[in-house]
Parts: structure tokens; sequence; C-alpha cells
């Protein structure tokens, strides 16, 4: 029995992987290191090492692949130009890994020696290799969040270069190769469920359907994003690191009287959720992190402003895109928490974007609106990135660099 439960979970993370377009097919290396080791594949060319990873650095899991296009081409790019560690700035980052350690060659001495104090590492031409000291979840969420982290900080380096006139051969050949990647969103927004939801069963059908399509359409990544629904007095709100395509039980159901104790495994993020729907006459709560709303969320033309360095925390500024207000602050309820500026700011909005973190939205009935809002605010920032591109090239952005 033990055997076929790790078998399963090599082949649930392998799938996963594929799915959400982080490797390509049956790529990836996973191993799980119990009373003995197991392999997705033990013909793969890299088993010796990692089972060299697994062995010397105390690990119990190891991620070891060719990340999926755009991705290999941003982060070799980016391997290359750093001097030892890839440093994005948005909140996956600021949050889990803190810096992306780069082995300059591959030599499987130095990738354990780098592996013995951190959990991950680039090894530009060659992937990515991740692992997970308790489990192979944690190796996955580095995985794809290294994926996430590193596409956001190149598009937004690149943004910034490109209004400032900086754009070198280089950067415009990774930059026209990783946007042919760019995956396409639905024309017309998918239906969901109709609520008003009456019931148990419903309310968690119409969660877990939102959080399949929130995964499908990319627009958040690995096991973040929250979702949440309130009936009577039972806010029901997505477990901490649940995987929003397996809510079926990862839903808790959190009592506003406080009679249990369910909301410390729900999202870290409860206590925003917990305003949004009791101070704006909500039902529904949808949070993702969308990419390039996460990336124009931290771009800023005022270039000299005292407050640069502490963007995540708190801004001297209102900013929007479009009509979409852009708050900081941090997760959780802490003095910069986010519990004080998002659900303030979806009062009068119908979406609000936190700088270098992702998009929350609202509804009053069911989720249709609130993904409809998300999907939208996504496509018009895509679109905007796009246009300040172009508008300072003065030139169609296939050719960049002249």
């Amino acid at each position: 029995m033990k055997e076929i439960v790790k078998t399963n979970i090599l082949r649930k993370i392998e799938t996963k992987l594929y799915k959400q377009g982080l490797t390509e097919r049956k790529a990836a290396l996973i191993g799980v290191l119990d009373y003995k080791t197991k392999w997705n594949n033990s013909k793969n060319p890299h088993i010796k090492l990692c089972k060299d990873i697994l062995e010397k650095t105390q690990k119990s899991a190891v991620i070891f692949s060719i990340p999926k296009e755009p991705y290999n081409t941003i982060i070799n790019y980016l391997a290359e130009k750093s001097e030892g560690s890839i440093i994005p700035k948005d909140s996956e980052t600021r949050l889990f890994l803190h810096e992306i350690p780069v082995a300059s060659k591959f030599s499987s001495a130095k990738i354990i020696r780098l592996l013995k104090t951190k959990r991950f590492v680039v090894i530009p031409s060659s992937g990515i290799i991740t692992t997970g000291s308790i489990s192979l979840e944690q190796a996955f969420i580095y995985f794809s969040s290294i994926c996430f982290s590193c596409f956001v900080k190149f598009f937004i380096d690149f943004l910034y270069k490109a209004v400032n006139r900086k754009i070198i051969l280089k950067d415009s050949s990774v930059f026209k190769k990783a946007a042919g990647y760019l995956n396409t969103y639905p024309e017309n927004t998918p239906q969901l469920l109709k609520g008003p939801f009456k019931t148990k069963d419903s309310i968690i059908s119409a969660i877990s359907e939102a959080g399949k399509l929130l995964i499908k359409n990319r627009l958040v990544d690995s096991c973040f994003g929250n979702i949440s629904y309130i009936r009577n007095n039972d806010i029901y709100i997505t477990q901490t690191s649940s995987y929003l395509d397996e809510l079926k039980n990862n839903i808790d159901i959190c009592p506003l009287d406080g009679s249990s104790c369910e909301s410390i495994t729900a999202s870290s993020e409860f206590s925003t959720h917990k305003k949004i729907l009791l101070e704006n006459n909500a039902h529904c709560v949808l949070h993702g992190h969308p990419k390039f709303s996460v990336i124009l969320s931290m771009f800023c033309e005022h270039y000299d402003c005292a407050n640069k360095d502490n963007c995540n925390k708190f801004c001297l500024r209102k900013r929007h895109i479009n009509d979409i207000p852009i708050v900081s602050g941090e997760i959780g309820s802490g003095k910069y928490g986010i519990n004080k500026t998002v659900p303030k700011a979806l009062k009068e909005s119908t979406g609000v974007i936190v700088y270098g973190h992702g998009v929350f939205t609202s509804s009053k009935i069911d989720f249709n609106s609130a993904f409809d809002t998300l999907l939208k605010i996504e496509k018009k920032c895509r679109q905007r990135y796009f246009d300040i591109i172009l508008n300072s090239s003065g030139k169609d952005t296939t050719d960049l660099t002249n």
C-alpha cells in the first residue's frame, strides 16, 4: 500500500507540472525518499545526481527538470546575467523564495554543496532542481514559484528598459521569444454555477468549480490564491496551501462567532476575506495571481520616490490601471496587512490589484461576476503592458532595438 501511495503522488506531481505549463509531458525527474527511494523515471540520465542530493543533503524529495517555454528562455537569460542569484521582488519571492541561487556550471559537487543550505538551484541551460525537506509538495511549490517569479521579473525589468530606452539586442531577442509563448485567454468568460447557494454541498461545488477555472486559465499558480463564500454565519474558505483544482476536502467552514478553530487551517488571507464579506455586502471572494496584473502593479515611473523600497508595504500615491485600484500591503493582518487596504478598495471597485501579489474580486450572488472581473483585469493588464512597450519604442514590438 505504501508503494502505491508513493507512486500515486509521483504521478500526481508529474501531471501537475505538465498541466500547469511548467514542464513538458514526463520531462521531470521526481524522487521521494522514505525507507527507500521511489522515482517516476528510473532511466532518467540525472538520477545519480538526484540520488546523491537526497542522500547528502538530508532532503526527502527532489524535482529536476528543464522548465517549459517561455520559462526556460527567461530563466536561462536571468541566470546568465546573475551574479550567483536571481532576486525577483514579487510577493511570492518575498514570502517563499527570498532569492534564487544559480550554479555557474553543471557540477554535481557544487550543486550538492549549494543544496545543503538551499532548497533549490537554477543551472543555466540544464534546468531547475527543487527539494522538499518534508514533502514532495514543497519541491513542487518551489518549482512553480521560481517559474512565476522569474517570469514576473523578466517582464517588469524589460518594461523599465523599454520606457527608458535601454533595450539591447539580447533583451529584445528573449522578449520576442518569450512573448510568443504566452497563453491565450478565452474570448468569452466561462459560465459558472449560478447562486445563491443554500447548502453546504452546493457551496463546496461552487468554490471547487471556481478554483479549477482559475488554474485552467493560468490565473493562479501552485497552491496560491484563495476563494471564499459566506452563508448565514459561516464563511467557507479554502485551506492554506491547498491546490485550487483539488478543493473538495480542502475547504474550511469558519463560524463568525468563533465557536470553531477551523480558521487556524484556513487561508492566510482569511482576515482579508472576512472583512470583504462582512463590510462590502459580498457573498463571494476570489483571489488569484495573474501574471500581468502583478507585473503592472510593480511598474511606477516615480523613480525618485522616497518610498520606492517599501512599495510592497505602503504607497504614498493612489494608483490605478484603468479604473482598477492598486494597493499595497503584506499578507496577513499585521501593521501593513492587506486586510487594511483590500476591503476598503473593494468598496469602490469590482476588483483590486495588490502590489506584486495578485488580484481580489468579489460578487454578491455567485462566482460568475467575480471570475469575469478577474479575467478582464488580467486581459486589460496584458494589453496595457504591450501598449506601453509599443508607445515607448514608437515601433512594432517585434523590433525594439533600433
